[in-house]
């Protein structure tokens, strides 16, 4: 009989009910964990500006590639003039008299008309483009990597509010089931007075109780209020409706010690040796074939025939620029060092951090338990104190005095259980 009795009782003790439907006047039921998170992504603006990273980051390698590969072709113009005076009243002349003042002939020809179309084309960059598709391809990691952070963040974030919202909402049920065990019991005292069998100072003392409760319930149901419209905030929601919510399924992960947390060290080694083979291009042997064609004349004089063309290649190899190769290179080792010492200690402090957390939740749901037997056993009490107070062999007093400490024990029961969410909220963030 006991244990039907025990496990009746935690069944309508637990929160995993739904909430009294006169517990928040004008609600509408039901809105899941799952909607805030995602509403929360949606909305998160380092989600979009890192999503907004990888277009651009593709947009570089799309112009990094189109500079290796595609040929350039301009048009350039120029007209030179070099007057000179005392040229036998030649004004501009390739061949000035030596009595004449001016620039020597040999630099400016005397002028220059120019109007010319060039291209050129790199040649031999395969090694090129496979440097910058690394950059681009370690970029689109990174900005992926800190999309899943962020978003593995905000659900840690939001799942925290959603926990507050719902100890709030399961204060408002206990304390409303307390305020209707009250009126049931003044309903039978009011009885009892009325035949004599009580006092009146026992029904007045009922319905103060009632009074107290109600300005808790008030309280309880404003606090709610407030973390909902937090929760709303955090997910970048703007419609204030009060809404209830539903109890919130957080179980822990699977035990995961391949962190992706580790990602991010990994793409940072990979941004850095990117960079690395960028940076050595410059050391390369580079080829590129150009050709122009158009007006090339020094001389006004039979313009019309200095049309031509004229096509070469052109060939670059750095040989010495004062070893910063090898400076750039040891400059890279440090920060790949860096990355790696990060690594490490991060590895180190987070195993610690899984077991203590793992701990925590051990120790809670054991406190969770105790409050939950201390319950069954206030209920298995209160049962019979309805029976002695219906025949007036009890005290309102001391039922006043259980029911006000059945019902901090029941707001303790509901912190227990937010407790335990929280906890494996917290192992799951780690634990990712």
């Amino acid at each position: 009989m006991h244990k039907i009795i025990l496990t009746i009782i935690i069944l309508w003790s637990l929160p995993s009910l739904v909430v009294a439907q006169n517990s928040t006047a004008g609600v509408i039921p039901d809105l899941g964990l799952q909607v805030f998170i995602d509403s929360a992504f949606a909305n998160s603006p380092v989600i979009k500006d890192n999503q907004n990273k990888l277009r651009y980051s593709d947009l570089n390698l799309k112009q990094a590639i189109a500079e290796l590969s595609a040929p350039k072709i301009y048009i350039a113009s120029e007209v030179l003039i070099a007057p000179y005076v005392n040229n036998n009243g030649k004004f501009i002349s390739s061949n000035p008299d030596n009595k004449a003042i001016g620039y020597d002939a040999g630099i400016t020809n005397g002028g220059l008309y120019s109007a010319t179309t060039h291209a050129k084309l790199p040649l031999f960059t395969a090694s090129g483009k496979k440097a910058y598709r690394e950059v681009a391809s370690a970029q689109t990691e990174t900005y992926t990597n800190q999309i899943e952070l962020s978003k593995h963040e905000l659900e840690q974030q939001v799942t925290y509010q959603y926990v507050d919202c719902y100890l709030a909402q399961l204060q408002i049920t206990y304390i409303q089931k307390t305020i209707d065990l009250l009126q049931e019991q003044q309903a039978i005292v009011k009885t009892l007075v009325l035949n004599a069998l009580a006092k009146q100072s026992d029904y007045l003392l009922l319905g103060i109780e009632i009074q107290n409760q109600k300005i808790q319930l008030a309280q309880f149901q404003s606090d709610y209020a407030t973390a909902f419209l937090q929760l709303k905030t955090i997910c970048g929601i703007s419609d204030t409706t009060l809404k209830q919510i539903a109890p919130p399924e957080i179980v822990p992960r699977r035990p995961n010690n391949d962190s992706k947390v580790l990602k991010i060290y990994r793409t940072d080694s990979l941004q850095i040796m990117a960079a690395q083979n960028v940076f050595n291009l410059k050391y390369k042997p580079s080829f590129s074939l150009y050709a122009d064609g158009g007006l090339n004349a020094i001389e006004i004089p039979g313009i019309q025939r200095k049309f031509g063309v004229s096509a070469g290649i052109t060939f670059n190899w750095m040989l010495y620029d004062g070893k910063q190769k090898r400076l750039e290179q040891q400059k890279n080792a440090i920060l790949l060092n860096t990355t790696q010492t990060y690594r490490t200690g991060f590895l180190k402090q987070h195993q610690l951090q899984k077991q203590n957390t793992l701990k925590e939740l051990s120790y809670a749901k054991g406190i969770l338990l105790q409050k939950q037997q201390q319950v069954a056993d206030y209920v298995q009490l209160l049962q019979l104190y309805e029976v002695q107070l219906g025949q007036g062999q009890l005290s309102v007093i001391d039922y006043l005095n259980t029911i006000r400490s059945y019902g901090n024990l029941q707001r303790d029961l509901a912190i227990a259980e937010a407790n335990i969410l929280r906890i494996i909220n917290e192992y799951n963030y780690l634990n990712w």
